[in-house]
């Protein structure tokens, strides 16, 4: 659903005319079913596989269908992707094209991860569960859109993790490719423009 919710609300947002709207609207649900009905044949029994407890089973699922709406939102216009885990090069691509930015929130699922570790039980196991696998395709996409010249501006999703240590996703994003002056530029004038300030 995540997958059509994203550019349905970017064709909303962007759309001249209702008919604009209707029609960008249906593309983008087109576009996700077609994605749903080939991961349903390329993956087969994989709905029944997610009850039964094998979580890498939803998390292909879920990361295809990720993808998919990301695309779907960059291609519709919309100004900025948060947390963008599970991006690929044409995705970067696109990003680059129109002008979107990353918002990666790198500390996001670390501070998920220190949470479980510190307060056992204080965070949902499906949660702890998720956040030890999206780690490192989150790090993979973000090396990848450092490399291709995303623009990316930093925010952390802050919440997760404990009030003034925000910072630390300047930290994160130099271990994942940038230079200390892109994180601190990222932070600073590259977030001003992302929030159109």
């Amino acid at each position: 659903m995540l997958g059509f919710t994203l550019p349905l609300a970017a064709a909303i947002v962007h759309s001249v005319h209702p008919w604009d709207m209707m029609l960008w609207g249906a593309i983008a649900a087109a576009v996700q079913l077609l994605v749903y009905v080939a991961v349903r044949f390329t993956f087969l029994n994989v709905s029944r596989r997610i009850p039964e407890g094998q979580v890498a089973a939803g998390i292909v699922l879920g990361a295809i269908s990720v993808s998919a709406g990301i695309l779907n939102a960059v291609v519709s216009g919309v100004d900025s992707i948060e947390h963008g885990v599970y991006l690929t090069e044409e995705i970067c691509h696109e990003m680059i094209a129109r002008g979107t930015f990353l918002v990666p929130t790198l500390v996001a699922p670390l501070w998920v991860l220190r949470r479980a570790e510190r307060d056992p039980g204080s965070v949902p196991a499906w949660a702890v569960a998720k956040g030890r696998t999206v780690v490192a395709a989150h790090m993979e996409s973000f090396r990848m859109a450092v490399a291709t010249g995303v623009p990316i501006a930093m925010g952390t999703d802050h919440g997760v993790g404990p009030h003034g240590t925000n910072a630390e996703e300047i930290a994160v994003m130099v271990e994942g490719g940038m230079t200390t002056m892109q994180a601190i530029v990222a932070a600073t004038s590259v977030a001003a423009k992302c929030c159109r300030v």
